[in-house]
């Protein structure tokens, strides 16, 4: 991410804090479709590196558990916009997950313990029902 989108995001970000403009909200999530992601799972010891906290874990062919965050009445996963937060915040218990954002909505869809999402950026951060990323999935046919 360039240093002008980097901005730019963080300036959405802060606009949707202060106005809670869900319009503001839907552009941001549809902008992070196809850009990489960040989000943490629980380290359950069977990741092979436990000193590098810059690994990032492939959830592929794995079941992974997502930490999640009770604010605003919602059970939040997190997802971070910038690798360097995720980094910065990361627990001794955690390991960093990477996909394109398309992707991360779906994983966090079918996890139903999961009712809301925070998004993070470097300074600024909003948290909304899991429910508005259905709206973004494409019709299946």
């Amino acid at each position: 991410m360039d240093e002008r989108t980097f901005m730019d995001t963080e300036q959405t970000l802060e606009n949707i804090t202060a106005t809670n403009s869900i319009s503001a909200l839907r552009s941001l999530c549809q902008f992070l479709r196809d850009k990489w992601v960040y989000f943490y799972v629980i380290d359950d010891g069977s990741f092979v590196d436990g000193e590098g906290i810059e690994e990032l874990v492939f959830t592929k062919k794995r079941p992974v558990n997502i930490p999640s965050v009770y604010v605003n009445d919602l059970h939040n996963a997190v997802l971070y916009i910038h690798k360097s937060t995720a980094i910065d915040r990361i627990q001794p218990e955690y390991r960093i997950g990477q996909m394109k954002g398309d992707k991360a909505y779906k994983m966090f869809l079918g996890v139903k313990s999961i009712t809301g999402m925070i998004i993070q950026g470097q300074d600024a951060w909003v948290s909304f029902p899991v429910s508005y990323l259905e709206e973004l999935q494409p019709a299946e046919a």
